[in-house]
Protein backbone atom coordinates (compact mmCIF):
# COMPACT_ATOMS: atom_id res chain seq x y z
CA UNK A 1 0.00 0.00 0.00
CA UNK A 2 2.73 2.74 0.89
CA UNK A 3 4.40 1.71 -2.66
CA UNK A 4 0.99 2.58 -3.99
CA UNK A 5 0.59 5.59 -2.37
CA UNK A 6 4.22 6.58 -3.18
CA UNK A 7 3.40 5.97 -7.15
CA UNK A 8 -0.09 8.00 -6.92
CA UNK A 9 1.99 11.01 -5.47
CA UNK A 10 4.48 10.46 -8.16
CA UNK A 11 1.93 10.66 -10.47
CA UNK A 12 -0.07 13.30 -8.96
CA UNK A 13 3.29 15.48 -8.92
CA UNK A 14 3.56 14.56 -13.09
CA UNK A 15 0.68 15.67 -13.52
CA UNK A 16 0.47 19.13 -11.75
CA UNK A 17 2.93 20.93 -13.83
CA UNK A 18 0.67 19.97 -16.93
CA UNK A 19 -2.39 20.89 -15.20
CA UNK A 20 -1.49 24.40 -14.55
CA UNK A 21 -0.27 25.26 -17.62
CA UNK A 22 -3.47 23.92 -19.26
CA UNK A 23 -5.62 26.35 -16.74
CA UNK A 24 -2.99 28.83 -18.09
CA UNK A 25 -3.68 28.56 -22.03
CA UNK A 26 -7.39 28.15 -21.06
CA UNK A 27 -7.56 31.40 -19.58
CA UNK A 28 -5.57 33.26 -21.78
CA UNK A 29 -7.44 31.60 -24.93
CA UNK A 30 -10.69 33.10 -22.67
CA UNK A 31 -9.37 36.37 -22.25
CA UNK A 32 -8.28 36.57 -25.84
CA UNK A 33 -11.63 35.39 -27.11
CA UNK A 34 -13.34 37.93 -25.33
CA UNK A 35 -11.24 40.47 -26.49
CA UNK A 36 -11.50 39.86 -29.82
CA UNK A 37 -15.03 39.64 -29.74
CA UNK A 38 -15.15 42.99 -28.39
CA UNK A 39 -12.27 44.58 -30.98
CA UNK A 40 -12.54 42.32 -34.40
CA UNK A 41 -8.93 42.20 -34.19
CA UNK A 42 -6.92 39.35 -33.08
CA UNK A 43 -3.44 41.11 -32.63
CA UNK A 44 -5.23 44.17 -31.33
CA UNK A 45 -6.47 41.78 -28.82
CA UNK A 46 -3.18 39.91 -27.87
CA UNK A 47 -1.64 43.17 -27.51
CA UNK A 48 -4.29 44.63 -24.86
CA UNK A 49 -3.77 41.17 -22.87
CA UNK A 50 -0.01 41.50 -23.10
CA UNK A 51 0.02 45.02 -21.66
CA UNK A 52 -2.64 43.95 -19.21
CA UNK A 53 -0.56 41.04 -18.34
CA UNK A 54 2.78 43.22 -17.97
CA UNK A 55 1.80 46.96 -16.63
CA UNK A 56 1.87 47.35 -12.71
CA UNK A 57 -1.21 47.21 -11.03
CA UNK A 58 0.55 49.23 -7.49
CA UNK A 59 2.51 52.02 -7.71
CA UNK A 60 4.44 54.41 -4.53
CA UNK A 61 4.64 57.75 -6.10
CA UNK A 62 5.71 60.73 -3.91
CA UNK A 63 2.92 63.35 -3.60
CA UNK A 64 5.18 65.61 -2.16
CA UNK A 65 8.89 65.52 -1.48
CA UNK A 66 8.90 68.75 0.99
CA UNK A 67 8.36 68.81 5.06
CA UNK A 68 7.10 71.96 6.81
CA UNK A 69 8.85 70.28 10.03
CA UNK A 70 12.06 69.37 11.21
CA UNK A 71 12.25 65.89 12.84
CA UNK A 72 15.04 64.53 14.71
CA UNK A 73 17.40 62.34 12.33
CA UNK A 74 15.04 63.46 9.42
CA UNK A 75 16.65 63.75 5.75
CA UNK A 76 13.66 65.93 4.73
CA UNK A 77 13.64 67.82 8.35
CA UNK A 78 17.38 69.18 7.97
CA UNK A 79 17.03 70.01 4.28
CA UNK A 80 19.91 67.00 2.93
CA UNK A 81 17.15 65.95 0.44
CA UNK A 82 16.77 69.11 -1.04
CA UNK A 83 19.97 68.61 -3.13
CA UNK A 84 19.92 64.71 -2.87
CA UNK A 85 18.28 62.10 -5.25
CA UNK A 86 15.07 62.95 -3.59
CA UNK A 87 14.58 66.86 -4.39
CA UNK A 88 11.99 69.15 -3.41
CA UNK A 89 8.69 69.48 -5.08
CA UNK A 90 5.33 68.24 -5.89
CA UNK A 91 3.55 65.82 -7.69
CA UNK A 92 1.93 67.76 -10.19
CA UNK A 93 -2.11 66.73 -11.46
CA UNK A 94 -1.19 66.92 -14.92
CA UNK A 95 1.52 64.75 -14.45
CA UNK A 96 -0.31 61.97 -12.22
CA UNK A 97 -3.39 62.23 -14.65
CA UNK A 98 -1.18 61.44 -17.61
CA UNK A 99 0.16 58.39 -15.99
CA UNK A 100 -3.21 56.56 -14.59
CA UNK A 101 -4.15 57.33 -18.70
CA UNK A 102 -1.42 55.70 -19.68
CA UNK A 103 -1.36 52.70 -16.95
CA UNK A 104 -5.46 51.19 -17.20
CA UNK A 105 -4.14 48.27 -14.95
CA UNK A 106 -3.07 50.67 -11.78
CA UNK A 107 -5.37 50.17 -9.24
CA UNK A 108 -3.96 51.17 -6.25
CA UNK A 109 -1.24 54.48 -5.64
CA UNK A 110 0.54 55.02 -2.62
CA UNK A 111 0.85 58.58 -1.75
CA UNK A 112 3.62 59.12 0.84
CA UNK A 113 7.16 58.76 1.34
CA UNK A 114 10.08 60.86 1.84
CA UNK A 115 7.72 64.64 1.86
CA UNK A 116 4.36 65.30 3.50
CA UNK A 117 1.42 64.70 1.14
CA UNK A 118 -0.68 67.45 2.80
CA UNK A 119 1.58 70.19 1.33
CA UNK A 120 0.78 69.21 -2.34
CA UNK A 121 -1.91 72.10 -3.68
CA UNK A 122 -2.90 69.23 -6.30
CA UNK A 123 -4.03 67.06 -3.58
CA UNK A 124 -7.42 67.74 -4.09
CA UNK A 125 -7.90 67.08 -7.93
CA UNK A 126 -5.39 64.14 -7.56
CA UNK A 127 -8.06 62.52 -5.01
CA UNK A 128 -11.05 63.78 -7.18
CA UNK A 129 -9.59 61.96 -10.72
CA UNK A 130 -8.36 58.93 -8.39
CA UNK A 131 -11.89 58.61 -7.59
CA UNK A 132 -13.65 58.87 -10.71
CA UNK A 133 -10.95 56.25 -12.14
CA UNK A 134 -11.54 54.15 -9.26
CA UNK A 135 -7.93 54.54 -7.52
CA UNK A 136 -7.15 53.03 -4.09
CA UNK A 137 -4.87 55.99 -2.82
CA UNK A 138 -3.01 55.50 0.37
CA UNK A 139 -0.39 57.33 2.25
CA UNK A 140 0.17 53.88 4.74
CA UNK A 141 4.50 55.00 5.06
CA UNK A 142 3.01 58.31 7.10
CA UNK A 143 1.95 61.88 7.31
CA UNK A 144 2.38 64.76 10.03
CA UNK A 145 -1.51 66.08 9.40
CA UNK A 146 -0.57 69.58 10.43
CA UNK A 147 -1.76 71.34 7.55
CA UNK A 148 -4.82 70.23 5.82
CA UNK A 149 -7.53 72.64 5.06
CA UNK A 150 -11.19 71.89 5.45
CA UNK A 151 -11.82 71.03 2.01
CA UNK A 152 -9.08 68.98 1.66
CA UNK A 153 -9.91 67.19 5.17
CA UNK A 154 -13.90 66.88 3.48
CA UNK A 155 -12.14 65.38 0.16
CA UNK A 156 -10.17 62.36 2.25
CA UNK A 157 -14.01 61.17 2.82
CA UNK A 158 -15.78 62.72 0.22
CA UNK A 159 -13.48 60.91 -2.62
CA UNK A 160 -12.81 57.83 -0.43
CA UNK A 161 -9.56 58.24 0.52
CA UNK A 162 -8.64 54.64 1.75
CA UNK A 163 -6.20 55.06 4.58
CA UNK A 164 -3.38 56.88 6.04
CA UNK A 165 -1.01 56.76 8.95
CA UNK A 166 -0.66 59.99 11.45
CA UNK A 167 2.19 59.87 13.41
CA UNK A 168 1.85 61.25 16.73
CA UNK A 169 4.46 60.72 19.27
CA UNK A 170 3.54 61.68 22.44
CA UNK A 171 0.21 63.29 24.22
CA UNK A 172 0.81 66.60 24.95
CA UNK A 173 2.48 69.13 22.81
CA UNK A 174 5.83 69.54 24.57
CA UNK A 175 6.49 65.84 24.08
CA UNK A 176 5.28 65.48 21.20
CA UNK A 177 7.15 68.61 19.95
CA UNK A 178 10.37 67.01 21.21
CA UNK A 179 10.73 64.36 17.83
CA UNK A 180 8.14 66.60 15.76
CA UNK A 181 9.88 70.15 15.43
CA UNK A 182 7.74 72.79 14.59
CA UNK A 183 4.43 70.67 14.70
CA UNK A 184 1.07 71.32 16.65
CA UNK A 185 -0.56 68.64 18.19
CA UNK A 186 -3.87 70.29 18.76
CA UNK A 187 -4.09 71.21 15.27
CA UNK A 188 -3.41 67.49 14.21
CA UNK A 189 -5.94 66.77 16.80
CA UNK A 190 -8.69 68.79 15.21
CA UNK A 191 -7.85 67.81 11.75
CA UNK A 192 -8.65 63.81 13.21
CA UNK A 193 -11.85 65.37 14.46
CA UNK A 194 -13.19 66.83 11.16
CA UNK A 195 -12.30 63.79 9.33
CA UNK A 196 -14.67 61.86 11.42
CA UNK A 197 -16.72 64.55 11.30
CA UNK A 198 -17.28 64.33 7.63
CA UNK A 199 -17.50 60.43 7.62
CA UNK A 200 -20.38 61.11 9.88
CA UNK A 201 -21.43 63.30 6.99
CA UNK A 202 -20.81 61.02 4.15
CA UNK A 203 -21.62 57.40 6.43
CA UNK A 204 -18.07 56.11 4.88
CA UNK A 205 -15.70 54.51 6.63
CA UNK A 206 -12.84 56.02 4.45
CA UNK A 207 -10.26 57.06 5.52
CA UNK A 208 -9.14 54.62 7.44
CA UNK A 209 -6.52 56.68 10.06
CA UNK A 210 -3.61 54.63 12.12
CA UNK A 211 -1.58 55.99 14.47
CA UNK A 212 1.98 56.18 14.68
CA UNK A 213 4.12 56.52 17.81
CA UNK A 214 7.69 56.29 18.10
CA UNK A 215 8.41 55.40 21.91
CA UNK A 216 11.51 57.73 23.61
CA UNK A 217 13.81 56.37 26.32
CA UNK A 218 12.65 58.18 29.58
CA UNK A 219 16.19 60.77 29.65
Amino acid sequence: MAWKGSKMQTERSYWQPLLVLYKLARLIKATCKRLYIRNRNPLHSLRIFYIRATRPHNLRIEASSKCQLHCSGCRTGDGSNKTGNVGWGHLRFKNLKELIDHNPGVKEIELSNWGEMFLNPDLLRIMQYGYEKKIRFTANNGTNFNNATEEIIEGLVKYRFHSFRVSIDGATNPTYQTFRRGGNLDRVSINIERVNHYKGVYHSRFPIMTWIFIVFAKP
